[in-house]
Protein backbone atom coordinates (compact mmCIF):
# COMPACT_ATOMS: atom_id res chain seq x y z
CA UNK A 1 0.00 0.00 0.00
CA UNK A 2 1.59 3.27 -1.01
CA UNK A 3 0.22 6.73 -1.53
CA UNK A 4 2.74 9.48 -2.23
CA UNK A 5 1.67 13.09 -2.15
CA UNK A 6 2.99 16.56 -1.47
CA UNK A 7 1.72 18.17 1.69
CA UNK A 8 0.67 21.77 1.19
CA UNK A 9 3.07 24.58 2.07
CA UNK A 10 3.31 24.75 5.84
CA UNK A 11 5.11 27.90 6.79
CA UNK A 12 3.41 30.33 4.49
CA UNK A 13 6.04 32.95 3.73
CA UNK A 14 9.07 33.94 5.79
CA UNK A 15 10.74 36.97 4.35
CA UNK A 16 14.05 38.65 5.13
CA UNK A 17 14.49 42.26 4.06
CA UNK A 18 17.81 44.09 4.25
CA UNK A 19 17.83 47.90 4.31
CA UNK A 20 20.96 49.96 4.58
CA UNK A 21 21.11 53.50 5.84
CA UNK A 22 24.61 54.86 6.30
CA UNK A 23 26.42 52.11 8.16
CA UNK A 24 23.42 50.94 10.21
CA UNK A 25 21.72 47.73 9.16
CA UNK A 26 18.21 46.55 9.83
CA UNK A 27 16.75 43.11 9.21
CA UNK A 28 12.97 42.92 9.04
CA UNK A 29 10.94 39.82 8.46
CA UNK A 30 7.31 39.00 7.83
CA UNK A 31 5.54 35.72 8.34
CA UNK A 32 2.09 34.81 7.13
CA UNK A 33 0.32 32.15 9.17
CA UNK A 34 -1.44 29.37 7.35
CA UNK A 35 -4.94 28.37 8.22
CA UNK A 36 -5.12 24.85 6.80
CA UNK A 37 -4.48 21.46 8.30
CA UNK A 38 -2.94 19.35 5.57
CA UNK A 39 -3.55 15.60 5.52
CA UNK A 40 -2.63 12.52 3.58
CA UNK A 41 -4.53 9.26 4.08
CA UNK A 42 -3.68 5.70 3.12
CA UNK A 43 -6.14 3.07 4.33
CA UNK A 44 -6.18 3.26 8.11
CA UNK A 45 -3.27 5.71 8.15
CA UNK A 46 -3.83 9.37 8.77
CA UNK A 47 -0.87 11.70 8.48
CA UNK A 48 -1.39 15.39 8.92
CA UNK A 49 0.78 18.42 9.24
CA UNK A 50 -0.56 21.20 11.44
CA UNK A 51 0.69 24.72 10.87
CA UNK A 52 2.25 26.59 13.77
CA UNK A 53 1.03 29.71 15.42
CA UNK A 54 4.26 31.62 15.91
CA UNK A 55 5.70 34.32 13.68
CA UNK A 56 9.38 34.98 13.09
CA UNK A 57 9.92 38.68 13.72
CA UNK A 58 13.39 40.16 13.96
CA UNK A 59 13.97 43.90 13.94
CA UNK A 60 17.21 45.90 13.78
CA UNK A 61 19.28 42.72 13.61
CA UNK A 62 22.94 42.47 12.78
CA UNK A 63 24.85 39.37 11.69
CA UNK A 64 25.14 37.07 14.68
CA UNK A 65 26.99 34.00 15.88
CA UNK A 66 25.42 30.57 15.90
CA UNK A 67 25.30 30.67 19.69
CA UNK A 68 23.22 33.87 19.53
CA UNK A 69 21.01 32.62 16.71
CA UNK A 70 20.18 29.34 18.45
CA UNK A 71 18.49 31.13 21.35
CA UNK A 72 16.52 33.72 19.39
CA UNK A 73 13.12 34.08 21.10
CA UNK A 74 11.34 34.44 17.75
CA UNK A 75 10.89 31.20 15.89
CA UNK A 76 8.35 29.39 13.74
CA UNK A 77 6.94 26.38 15.57
CA UNK A 78 4.98 23.54 13.94
CA UNK A 79 3.89 19.97 14.66
CA UNK A 80 3.86 16.75 12.71
CA UNK A 81 1.41 14.15 14.04
CA UNK A 82 0.41 10.72 12.84
CA UNK A 83 -1.38 7.50 13.72
CA UNK A 84 -0.08 4.51 11.77
CA UNK A 85 -1.14 0.93 11.12
CA UNK A 86 0.88 -2.15 12.07
CA UNK A 87 2.25 -2.63 8.58
CA UNK A 88 3.07 0.81 7.19
CA UNK A 89 5.93 3.23 7.82
CA UNK A 90 5.57 6.90 6.98
CA UNK A 91 8.84 8.62 6.09
CA UNK A 92 8.54 12.38 5.88
CA UNK A 93 10.83 15.07 4.48
CA UNK A 94 10.99 18.68 5.64
CA UNK A 95 12.16 20.95 2.84
CA UNK A 96 12.77 24.63 2.26
CA UNK A 97 12.15 26.45 -1.02
CA UNK A 98 13.42 29.89 -1.89
CA UNK A 99 10.89 32.07 -3.67
CA UNK A 100 11.56 33.01 -7.27
CA UNK A 101 11.79 36.73 -6.43
CA UNK A 102 14.47 36.23 -3.73
CA UNK A 103 17.91 37.66 -4.25
CA UNK A 104 20.92 35.39 -4.58
CA UNK A 105 22.11 35.60 -0.98
CA UNK A 106 21.84 31.88 -0.15
CA UNK A 107 25.35 31.84 1.31
CA UNK A 108 24.65 34.31 4.15
CA UNK A 109 21.29 33.02 5.45
CA UNK A 110 21.57 30.52 8.32
CA UNK A 111 18.76 27.98 8.77
CA UNK A 112 18.36 26.27 12.15
CA UNK A 113 15.83 23.47 12.79
CA UNK A 114 15.30 21.75 16.13
CA UNK A 115 13.12 19.01 17.56
CA UNK A 116 11.26 19.95 20.72
CA UNK A 117 10.38 17.38 23.38
CA UNK A 118 7.53 17.49 25.86
CA UNK A 119 9.53 19.50 28.38
CA UNK A 120 10.49 22.13 25.81
CA UNK A 121 14.08 20.90 25.40
CA UNK A 122 15.39 21.46 21.88
CA UNK A 123 17.69 19.10 19.96
CA UNK A 124 19.43 20.37 16.86
CA UNK A 125 18.65 18.47 13.66
CA UNK A 126 20.06 20.97 11.17
CA UNK A 127 22.27 24.04 11.25
CA UNK A 128 23.79 25.48 8.13
CA UNK A 129 23.57 28.03 5.39
CA UNK A 130 20.79 27.69 2.89
CA UNK A 131 23.42 27.24 0.19
CA UNK A 132 24.67 24.11 1.99
CA UNK A 133 21.36 22.25 1.74
CA UNK A 134 21.10 19.42 -0.78
CA UNK A 135 18.38 19.37 -3.40
CA UNK A 136 15.35 17.21 -2.62
CA UNK A 137 14.21 15.05 -5.52
CA UNK A 138 10.65 13.73 -5.77
CA UNK A 139 9.29 12.40 -9.05
CA UNK A 140 5.80 13.63 -8.21
CA UNK A 141 6.70 17.32 -7.95
CA UNK A 142 7.85 19.67 -10.65
CA UNK A 143 11.43 20.41 -9.64
CA UNK A 144 11.82 22.85 -12.49
CA UNK A 145 9.31 25.18 -10.86
CA UNK A 146 9.81 24.10 -7.26
CA UNK A 147 13.48 23.93 -6.26
CA UNK A 148 13.28 22.08 -2.95
CA UNK A 149 16.19 21.80 -0.50
CA UNK A 150 16.08 18.96 2.05
CA UNK A 151 16.42 20.25 5.61
CA UNK A 152 15.62 17.09 7.57
CA UNK A 153 13.93 13.72 7.20
CA UNK A 154 12.49 11.31 9.74
CA UNK A 155 10.26 8.26 9.91
CA UNK A 156 7.01 7.44 11.69
CA UNK A 157 7.35 3.73 12.32
CA UNK A 158 4.64 1.14 11.95
CA UNK A 159 2.92 0.43 15.29
CA UNK A 160 3.70 3.96 16.50
CA UNK A 161 0.64 5.28 18.27
CA UNK A 162 -0.22 8.97 18.37
CA UNK A 163 3.07 10.22 16.97
CA UNK A 164 3.56 13.92 17.66
CA UNK A 165 6.77 15.80 16.96
CA UNK A 166 7.16 19.54 17.42
CA UNK A 167 9.74 21.50 15.43
CA UNK A 168 11.11 25.04 15.64
CA UNK A 169 12.80 26.94 12.84
CA UNK A 170 15.01 30.00 13.28
CA UNK A 171 16.83 32.06 10.69
CA UNK A 172 19.57 34.65 10.96
CA UNK A 173 22.39 36.27 9.05
CA UNK A 174 25.73 34.45 9.34
CA UNK A 175 28.35 36.24 11.39
CA UNK A 176 30.95 35.87 8.61
CA UNK A 177 28.88 38.12 6.31
CA UNK A 178 30.82 41.12 5.00
CA UNK A 179 28.28 43.93 4.65
CA UNK A 180 30.84 46.49 3.60
CA UNK A 181 33.46 46.01 0.89
CA UNK A 182 35.81 48.47 -0.71
CA UNK A 183 36.37 49.13 -4.38
CA UNK A 184 38.98 51.72 -5.36
CA UNK A 185 38.83 53.12 -1.84
CA UNK A 186 35.04 53.52 -1.94
CA UNK A 187 32.75 51.63 0.46
CA UNK A 188 30.14 49.48 -1.24
CA UNK A 189 27.21 47.60 0.28
CA UNK A 190 26.66 44.33 -1.62
CA UNK A 191 23.57 43.37 0.42
CA UNK A 192 21.74 46.66 0.26
CA UNK A 193 18.00 46.30 -0.42
CA UNK A 194 18.18 42.51 -0.69
CA UNK A 195 15.21 40.23 -0.14
CA UNK A 196 15.00 36.54 0.73
CA UNK A 197 11.88 34.44 1.19
CA UNK A 198 11.60 30.79 2.19
CA UNK A 199 8.65 28.44 2.10
CA UNK A 200 8.77 25.25 4.18
CA UNK A 201 7.09 22.10 2.83
CA UNK A 202 6.64 18.53 4.02
CA UNK A 203 6.49 15.46 1.74
CA UNK A 204 5.53 11.96 2.74
CA UNK A 205 4.74 8.47 1.51
CA UNK A 206 3.57 5.23 3.13
CA UNK A 207 5.85 2.18 2.85
CA UNK A 208 4.65 -1.33 3.69
CA UNK A 209 6.83 -3.34 6.10
CA UNK A 210 6.87 -6.99 7.18
CA UNK A 211 6.19 -8.34 10.65
CA UNK A 212 9.88 -9.36 10.91
CA UNK A 213 10.93 -5.78 10.23
CA UNK A 214 8.54 -4.48 12.88
CA UNK A 215 9.91 -6.94 15.43
CA UNK A 216 13.52 -6.22 14.48
CA UNK A 217 13.05 -2.54 15.21
CA UNK A 218 12.76 -3.36 18.90
CA UNK A 219 16.36 -4.63 19.02
CA UNK A 220 18.37 -2.80 21.69
CA UNK A 221 21.29 -5.20 22.06
CA UNK A 222 24.89 -4.07 21.84
CA UNK A 223 27.29 -5.66 19.41
CA UNK A 224 30.47 -4.07 20.73
CA UNK A 225 31.92 -1.29 22.87
CA UNK A 226 35.37 0.02 21.96
CA UNK A 227 37.76 2.64 23.27
CA UNK A 228 40.22 3.34 20.51
CA UNK A 229 41.28 -0.10 19.27
CA UNK A 230 40.50 -1.76 22.61
CA UNK A 231 37.36 -3.89 22.66
CA UNK A 232 35.71 -3.67 26.08
CA UNK A 233 34.18 -6.91 27.37
CA UNK A 234 31.29 -7.38 29.77
CA UNK A 235 30.74 -10.31 32.12
CA UNK A 236 27.00 -9.78 32.38
CA UNK A 237 26.24 -8.06 29.07
CA UNK A 238 25.30 -4.84 30.88
CA UNK A 239 28.39 -3.51 32.66
CA UNK A 240 31.58 -2.66 30.76
CA UNK A 241 34.86 -1.57 32.33
CA UNK A 242 38.34 -0.54 31.19
CA UNK A 243 41.49 0.33 33.14
CA UNK A 244 44.37 2.47 31.91
CA UNK A 245 47.70 3.41 33.45
CA UNK A 246 49.28 6.78 32.77
CA UNK A 247 52.35 8.68 33.87
CA UNK A 248 52.00 11.75 36.08
CA UNK A 249 50.88 14.85 34.19
CA UNK A 250 49.52 12.91 31.23
CA UNK A 251 46.03 11.79 30.19
CA UNK A 252 44.33 9.23 27.96
CA UNK A 253 42.39 10.30 24.86
CA UNK A 254 40.27 7.64 23.23
CA UNK A 255 37.50 7.46 20.68
CA UNK A 256 34.43 5.72 22.07
CA UNK A 257 32.73 3.46 19.52
CA UNK A 258 29.42 1.87 20.45
CA UNK A 259 27.88 -0.44 17.89
CA UNK A 260 24.35 -1.82 18.35
CA UNK A 261 23.17 -4.94 16.58
CA UNK A 262 20.52 -2.86 14.84
CA UNK A 263 22.28 -0.34 12.66
CA UNK A 264 19.37 2.10 12.99
CA UNK A 265 19.19 2.08 16.77
CA UNK A 266 20.08 5.32 18.50
CA UNK A 267 22.67 5.69 21.24
CA UNK A 268 22.57 8.26 24.02
CA UNK A 269 25.69 8.67 26.16
CA UNK A 270 25.54 10.40 29.54
CA UNK A 271 28.29 10.95 32.09
CA UNK A 272 27.44 10.13 35.70
CA UNK A 273 29.25 13.06 37.34
CA UNK A 274 30.64 13.23 40.86
CA UNK A 275 27.65 15.33 41.89
CA UNK A 276 25.26 12.56 40.95
CA UNK A 277 23.96 14.53 37.98
CA UNK A 278 23.81 13.13 34.48
CA UNK A 279 25.60 15.19 31.85
CA UNK A 280 24.54 14.46 28.29
CA UNK A 281 27.62 13.92 26.17
CA UNK A 282 26.19 13.18 22.76
CA UNK A 283 23.51 11.44 20.78
CA UNK A 284 24.90 9.00 18.24
CA UNK A 285 22.58 7.80 15.54
CA UNK A 286 23.07 5.03 13.01
CA UNK A 287 26.43 3.92 14.27
CA UNK A 288 27.12 1.96 11.12
CA UNK A 289 28.07 5.28 9.58
CA UNK A 290 28.90 7.49 12.58
CA UNK A 291 30.95 5.98 15.38
CA UNK A 292 33.23 8.63 16.83
CA UNK A 293 32.86 10.22 20.22
CA UNK A 294 36.19 11.37 21.67
CA UNK A 295 36.89 11.51 25.41
CA UNK A 296 39.95 12.51 27.43
CA UNK A 297 40.39 10.75 30.76
CA UNK A 298 42.47 11.93 33.69
CA UNK A 299 43.22 10.11 36.93
CA UNK A 300 40.24 8.52 38.65
CA UNK A 301 37.09 6.72 37.55
CA UNK A 302 34.59 8.09 35.05
CA UNK A 303 31.19 6.43 34.74
CA UNK A 304 28.97 6.57 31.68
CA UNK A 305 25.40 5.53 31.11
CA UNK A 306 24.73 4.24 27.60
CA UNK A 307 21.14 4.07 26.45
CA UNK A 308 20.21 2.14 23.33
CA UNK A 309 16.91 3.32 21.86
CA UNK A 310 15.22 0.95 19.48
CA UNK A 311 14.59 1.93 15.90
CA UNK A 312 10.86 2.28 16.53
CA UNK A 313 11.52 4.30 19.74
CA UNK A 314 9.44 1.89 21.84
CA UNK A 315 12.24 0.12 23.78
CA UNK A 316 15.22 1.53 25.68
CA UNK A 317 17.99 -0.59 27.21
CA UNK A 318 20.57 0.82 29.62
CA UNK A 319 24.23 -0.19 29.76
CA UNK A 320 27.09 1.08 31.92
CA UNK A 321 30.71 1.91 31.09
CA UNK A 322 33.34 2.58 33.73
CA UNK A 323 36.79 3.92 32.78
CA UNK A 324 39.45 3.94 35.50
CA UNK A 325 42.81 5.66 35.06
CA UNK A 326 45.63 5.04 37.53
CA UNK A 327 49.25 6.07 37.77
CA UNK A 328 51.49 3.61 35.97
CA UNK A 329 53.51 1.58 38.45
CA UNK A 330 57.28 1.26 37.91
CA UNK A 331 58.68 -2.18 37.07
CA UNK A 332 62.25 -1.85 35.88
CA UNK A 333 64.60 1.00 35.03
CA UNK A 334 65.61 -0.92 31.93
CA UNK A 335 62.12 -1.28 30.45
CA UNK A 336 59.86 1.47 31.90
CA UNK A 337 59.17 4.40 29.62
CA UNK A 338 60.89 7.57 30.69
CA UNK A 339 57.66 9.30 31.74
CA UNK A 340 56.97 6.45 34.17
CA UNK A 341 60.47 6.70 35.63
CA UNK A 342 60.12 10.44 36.18
CA UNK A 343 56.60 10.10 37.58
CA UNK A 344 57.68 7.34 40.00
CA UNK A 345 60.70 9.34 41.16
CA UNK A 346 58.64 12.46 41.79
CA UNK A 347 56.20 10.37 43.82
CA UNK A 348 59.03 8.75 45.78
CA UNK A 349 57.98 5.36 44.43
CA UNK A 350 61.50 4.17 43.60
CA UNK A 351 61.91 0.89 45.47
CA UNK A 352 62.26 -1.10 42.23
CA UNK A 353 64.92 1.35 41.05
CA UNK A 354 67.19 1.27 44.11
CA UNK A 355 70.65 -0.11 43.31
CA UNK A 356 70.33 -2.86 45.95
CA UNK A 357 66.76 -3.87 45.05
CA UNK A 358 66.07 -7.59 45.55
CA UNK A 359 69.54 -7.95 47.02
CA UNK A 360 71.21 -7.33 43.69
CA UNK A 361 74.15 -5.00 43.44
CA UNK A 362 74.08 -4.65 39.67
CA UNK A 363 71.33 -2.38 38.35
CA UNK A 364 69.66 -2.87 34.98
CA UNK A 365 70.89 -0.41 32.37
CA UNK A 366 69.01 1.28 29.54
CA UNK A 367 70.27 2.55 26.21
CA UNK A 368 70.27 6.23 25.29
CA UNK A 369 70.55 7.29 21.65
CA UNK A 370 72.65 10.46 21.56
CA UNK A 371 72.81 11.07 17.83
CA UNK A 372 76.31 11.72 16.56
CA UNK A 373 77.72 10.78 19.98
CA UNK A 374 76.40 7.25 19.55
CA UNK A 375 74.36 5.01 21.83
CA UNK A 376 75.35 4.87 25.49
CA UNK A 377 73.99 3.27 28.65
CA UNK A 378 72.80 4.68 31.95
CA UNK A 379 71.76 3.25 35.34
CA UNK A 380 70.44 4.43 38.69
CA UNK A 381 73.34 5.20 41.01
CA UNK A 382 71.46 6.58 44.03
CA UNK A 383 67.95 6.89 45.49
CA UNK A 384 68.80 7.98 49.05
CA UNK A 385 67.07 11.34 49.64
CA UNK A 386 68.94 14.48 50.52
CA UNK A 387 68.87 15.42 54.22
CA UNK A 388 69.30 18.58 56.18
CA UNK A 389 72.92 17.86 57.12
CA UNK A 390 74.11 19.73 54.04
CA UNK A 391 75.39 16.68 52.17
CA UNK A 392 76.40 17.55 48.64
CA UNK A 393 73.53 17.50 46.11
CA UNK A 394 75.71 15.46 43.76
CA UNK A 395 75.59 12.53 46.22
CA UNK A 396 71.91 12.42 47.21
CA UNK A 397 68.50 12.16 45.61
CA UNK A 398 67.77 10.29 42.37
CA UNK A 399 71.17 10.15 40.68
CA UNK A 400 71.63 8.53 37.28
CA UNK A 401 75.09 7.88 35.85
CA UNK A 402 76.52 6.76 32.53
CA UNK A 403 77.74 3.17 32.60
CA UNK A 404 80.19 3.56 29.75
CA UNK A 405 82.43 6.47 28.85
CA UNK A 406 81.10 8.85 26.20
CA UNK A 407 84.49 9.74 24.83
CA UNK A 408 88.10 10.14 25.86
CA UNK A 409 89.51 13.64 26.25
CA UNK A 410 92.11 15.72 28.05
CA UNK A 411 90.94 17.70 31.06
CA UNK A 412 92.14 21.04 29.67
CA UNK A 413 93.17 20.23 26.15
CA UNK A 414 96.92 20.52 25.76
CA UNK A 415 97.26 22.75 28.85
CA UNK A 416 98.65 20.60 31.64
CA UNK A 417 97.06 22.36 34.64
CA UNK A 418 94.28 22.18 37.18
CA UNK A 419 94.15 25.95 37.66
CA UNK A 420 90.50 27.03 38.09
CA UNK A 421 89.50 23.48 38.98
CA UNK A 422 86.65 21.54 37.42
CA UNK A 423 84.56 24.66 36.42
CA UNK A 424 87.48 25.90 34.28
CA UNK A 425 88.11 22.57 32.55
CA UNK A 426 87.47 21.68 28.93
CA UNK A 427 85.41 18.69 30.17
CA UNK A 428 83.06 21.08 31.99
CA UNK A 429 82.36 22.93 28.74
CA UNK A 430 82.03 19.72 26.75
CA UNK A 431 79.39 18.30 29.12
CA UNK A 432 77.30 21.47 29.03
CA UNK A 433 77.62 22.39 25.38
CA UNK A 434 77.97 19.03 23.58
CA UNK A 435 76.74 16.14 25.73
CA UNK A 436 73.68 17.80 27.29
CA UNK A 437 72.12 18.92 23.96
CA UNK A 438 72.66 15.40 22.58
CA UNK A 439 70.45 13.79 25.22
CA UNK A 440 66.86 12.99 24.20
CA UNK A 441 64.46 15.82 24.98
CA UNK A 442 62.44 13.75 27.47
CA UNK A 443 65.61 13.23 29.53
CA UNK A 444 66.84 16.81 29.23
CA UNK A 445 63.46 18.13 30.43
CA UNK A 446 63.54 15.88 33.49
CA UNK A 447 67.05 16.78 34.70
CA UNK A 448 67.04 19.14 37.69
CA UNK A 449 69.77 21.76 38.35
CA UNK A 450 72.45 20.60 40.79
CA UNK A 451 74.99 22.50 42.85
CA UNK A 452 78.39 20.93 42.18
CA UNK A 453 81.30 21.37 44.62
CA UNK A 454 84.78 20.42 43.38
CA UNK A 455 88.25 20.47 44.92
CA UNK A 456 90.94 23.10 44.45
CA UNK A 457 94.57 22.83 43.38
CA UNK A 458 97.67 24.33 45.02
CA UNK A 459 97.26 27.64 43.17
CA UNK A 460 93.57 28.06 44.22
CA UNK A 461 92.54 29.15 47.71
CA UNK A 462 89.38 27.04 48.17
CA UNK A 463 86.95 24.55 46.65
CA UNK A 464 84.80 25.56 43.67
CA UNK A 465 81.01 25.74 43.68
CA UNK A 466 79.03 25.67 40.45
CA UNK A 467 75.26 26.15 40.58
CA UNK A 468 72.51 25.05 38.18
CA UNK A 469 74.54 22.24 36.65
CA UNK A 470 72.73 19.55 34.64
CA UNK A 471 75.64 17.14 34.02
CA UNK A 472 78.64 16.62 36.26
CA UNK A 473 81.51 14.22 36.92
CA UNK A 474 81.59 12.26 40.18
CA UNK A 475 83.90 12.95 43.14
CA UNK A 476 86.35 10.61 44.83
CA UNK A 477 84.19 9.94 47.90
CA UNK A 478 81.00 9.56 45.81
CA UNK A 479 82.65 6.55 44.13
CA UNK A 480 85.06 5.11 46.71
CA UNK A 481 83.54 6.28 50.00
CA UNK A 482 86.89 7.60 51.25
CA UNK A 483 88.52 10.99 51.13
CA UNK A 484 91.83 12.10 49.74
CA UNK A 485 93.44 15.09 51.44
CA UNK A 486 90.44 15.10 53.89
CA UNK A 487 88.09 17.29 51.89
CA UNK A 488 84.42 16.76 51.12
CA UNK A 489 83.52 15.47 54.58
CA UNK A 490 79.85 16.31 53.84
CA UNK A 491 79.57 14.20 50.72
CA UNK A 492 78.84 10.47 50.67
CA UNK A 493 79.33 7.33 48.63
CA UNK A 494 76.51 6.75 46.15
CA UNK A 495 74.20 3.80 46.80
CA UNK A 496 75.41 1.84 43.79
CA UNK A 497 79.04 1.92 44.92
CA UNK A 498 78.11 1.00 48.50
CA UNK A 499 76.68 -2.27 47.20
CA UNK A 500 79.16 -2.77 44.39
CA UNK A 501 82.47 -1.35 45.46
CA UNK A 502 84.20 -2.33 42.23
CA UNK A 503 83.85 0.72 39.94
CA UNK A 504 85.62 -0.84 36.99
CA UNK A 505 82.80 -1.64 34.56
CA UNK A 506 82.90 1.54 32.49
CA UNK A 507 84.47 0.39 29.25
CA UNK A 508 84.33 1.67 25.72
CA UNK A 509 86.80 0.89 22.98
CA UNK A 510 89.09 -0.69 25.54
CA UNK A 511 89.32 2.50 27.62
CA UNK A 512 88.95 1.55 31.30
CA UNK A 513 90.19 4.85 32.73
CA UNK A 514 87.68 7.64 33.47
CA UNK A 515 88.05 11.05 35.04
CA UNK A 516 86.63 12.29 38.33
CA UNK A 517 85.99 15.99 38.96
CA UNK A 518 88.55 16.03 41.79
CA UNK A 519 91.80 17.87 41.16
CA UNK A 520 94.88 17.29 43.30
CA UNK A 521 95.39 19.85 46.02
CA UNK A 522 99.20 19.44 46.10
CA UNK A 523 99.96 19.05 42.40
CA UNK A 524 99.28 21.88 39.92
CA UNK A 525 98.69 19.56 36.93
CA UNK A 526 97.13 16.65 38.76
CA UNK A 527 93.63 15.10 38.47
CA UNK A 528 92.10 11.96 39.90
CA UNK A 529 90.74 9.16 37.76
CA UNK A 530 89.60 5.53 38.04
CA UNK A 531 91.61 2.70 36.53
CA UNK A 532 90.37 -0.89 36.86
CA UNK A 533 88.47 -0.08 40.05
CA UNK A 534 91.29 1.76 41.76
CA UNK A 535 91.82 5.45 42.42
CA UNK A 536 94.71 6.96 40.48
CA UNK A 537 96.12 10.42 39.84
CA UNK A 538 97.73 11.75 36.72
CA UNK A 539 98.40 14.72 34.48
CA UNK A 540 95.48 16.72 33.04
CA UNK A 541 96.75 16.16 29.49
CA UNK A 542 96.03 12.42 29.59
CA UNK A 543 93.09 11.47 27.28
CA UNK A 544 90.94 9.44 29.71
CA UNK A 545 87.23 8.81 29.45
CA UNK A 546 84.34 10.90 30.75
CA UNK A 547 81.20 9.35 32.27
CA UNK A 548 78.91 12.02 33.77
CA UNK A 549 75.93 11.82 36.12
CA UNK A 550 72.71 13.82 36.48
CA UNK A 551 69.72 14.03 38.82
CA UNK A 552 65.94 14.02 38.45
CA UNK A 553 63.46 15.14 41.09
CA UNK A 554 62.91 12.73 43.97
CA UNK A 555 59.80 13.07 46.12
CA UNK A 556 59.19 11.69 49.58
CA UNK A 557 59.89 7.97 49.47
CA UNK A 558 57.15 5.47 50.25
Amino acid sequence: MKNKKMLVSVLGVVGLLFIISGVAYAWFSYAKEGVKENTIKSGSITFHYQEGNRNISLDDAMPMTDAQGKVLPNYFEFDITSSTSDTVDIPYYITARKSSNSDNIDSIVKVYLTKVDGSGHETQVFLGKYSELNQYVNSEIDVSSHTEKLVYNDLVYATTKNYNQKYRMRMWIADDTEFITQSNGVDTYPYQDKHFTLTVNVYSNGDSVSSNTVQGRKNVQLQSVQLGTDTITSSDGIHYAKNYEISSGTSVTKTLTITPKSEYAEIKVEEDTSTGMLEEKSDIQRLSTSTTLEFTFGLGTTNYIIKVISEDKTVTETYYLSVTVELKQPVSFATDDWATIVSAARAGNVSVYTPNSNGKANQPVRAVNMGSLGTHYIRVANTTPCTSNQMLETSCGFVIEFVDVITGMKVNGDTNTNLGGYPASAIYDYLNNTVLPALPEEIRNAIIPTTVVSSHGPKDPSNFTSTNQKLYLLDIKEVFGTNTDNYYANTRQLDYYQYNNTPNDRKKDGNQKWWLRSSMIDYAAGWYYVDNGTLQSGNAVNPYGIAPAFRIELGSTN
